[in-house]
């Protein structure tokens, strides 16, 4: 039987647990204020060398590929630092590898940020 306090009744319901969620996030991961900092500055970059629609729309999703890696990478340490507080090469595992994710997205928001300035500095 599920556990009836996290099934949500409604839209509004679930759109609330998960602000709260990005909130809880952003209060205990000192990350969360990096990456912000860091996708403010790119976001007036663009503005600056005058990006173009599509450039905001790539900025948009890399930016929220950054956030959802950092969210899941949050979510599975915080699940696996309260099964144990052991060392474990699968805990490990698991954390690298999240880790890795938030990684990966980072690096690819910083090369599509890095074409598309440059690209408006060099005029198109």
């Amino acid at each position: 039987m599920k556990n009836q306090r996290y099934i949500t009744k409604s839209l509004l319901t679930s759109v609330k647990y998960a602000a709260a969620g990005i909130k809880a996030a952003f209060g205990s991961e000192k990350n969360f204020l990096t990456y912000t900092f860091i996708a403010a500055a790119f976001l007036l970059f663009n503005v600056i060398t005058g990006s173009g629609k599509y450039d905001y729309a790539l900025f948009a999703v890399c930016t929220a590929a950054v956030f959802s890696a950092e969210l899941i990478n949050t979510a599975l340490e915080r699940v696996c630092d309260s099964r144990t507080h052991d060392e474990s090469s699968d805990i490990e595992f698991i954390k690298n590898v999240s880790a890795g994710a938030v990684l990966t997205a980072g690096a690819a928001f910083f090369i599509c940020e890095g074409i598309v300035l440059i690209s408006n500095i060099a005029g198109r």
